[in-house]
């Protein structure tokens, strides 16, 4: 298996088939799975939603974006204006 942060993701999402269940905390994998026709679910139960999986991967990308810029305040403190601002509609 080849390196890198997301290799197992990758080498898992062959493996995925319509209708199969994917348990994952990585909203990424599920998105993949969610691509596939399977089932995502997390750890603790919730489903992840083909409806809602494209504003969770920007969630999670404005997240990952704060998180490098170092601002010292959490994403969850922040203003909604100030994350809607910094985020890219898709």
């Amino acid at each position: 298996m080849a390196g890198g942060t997301d290799a197992a993701d990758f080498a898992m999402v062959p493996r995925i088939h319509p209708g199969g269940i994917v348990v994952t905390n990585d909203t990424g994998l599920a998105a993949m799975a969610l691509a596939r026709g399977a089932h995502a679910v997390n750890p603790r139960g919730r489903v992840y939603q083909a409806a809602t999986i494209d504003a969770e991967l920007a969630v999670r990308h404005a997240e990952q974006q704060y998180r490098r810029a170092d601002s010292g305040t959490p994403v969850a403190q922040m203003p909604t204006a100030a994350i809607a601002s910094r985020m890219r509609v898709i």
